[in-house]
């Protein structure tokens, strides 16, 4: 039986099927997966997802499903009169700033490959990173007192 879901991530795109056992049937109108976004399109996949569903071998319309987003890892915040913030894989990051205003914050250059960055301290406990891949959306890192 062709029944499943398709999903997509730019232009990659796998399809899930109930008889391939990825796709579970829980009614007529509902299907259950658990899906790896990384695993099933590679560690660098980003943007906008999307899903259709394929019932007896034609296909649905494509439906946004969520937009992936890869993540830092932050290992170290440390803040007297500027902060240092040290990780791995800051080229993800685009700016970092003391406030959730991006015209504050400190830009880090296309990319950068530097493990620690300094950056004025925050008003509040609270450093706002702004990612390439979801540029309009900050992300809250709650710094511990200093």
């Amino acid at each position: 039986m062709d029944d499943g879901i398709e999903i997509a991530a730019g232009e990659a795109a796998r399809r899930l099927t109930v008889a391939s056992g990825a796709v579970q049937r829980v009614g007529d109108d509902v299907v259950v997966t658990t899906i790896a976004p990384q695993t099933m399109f590679g560690p660098a996949v980003s943007g906008a997802m999307r899903l259709r569903a394929w019932r007896g071998g034609a296909p649905g319309e494509w439906q946004p499903l969520a937009t992936l987003v890869r993540l830092p890892v932050l290992s170290a915040i440390t803040c007297t009169e500027r902060c240092a913030v040290a990780g791995r894989d800051l080229f993800l990051v685009a700016a970092i700033g003391p406030t959730a205003d991006r015209a504050a914050a400190t830009p880090l250059p296309a990319g950068f490959v530097g493990t620690s960055v300094a950056v004025p301290p925050p008003v509040d406990p609270v450093l706002y990173l702004w990612l390439h891949d979801a540029a309009d959306v900050a992300l809250r890192v709650t710094v511990s007192a200093r």
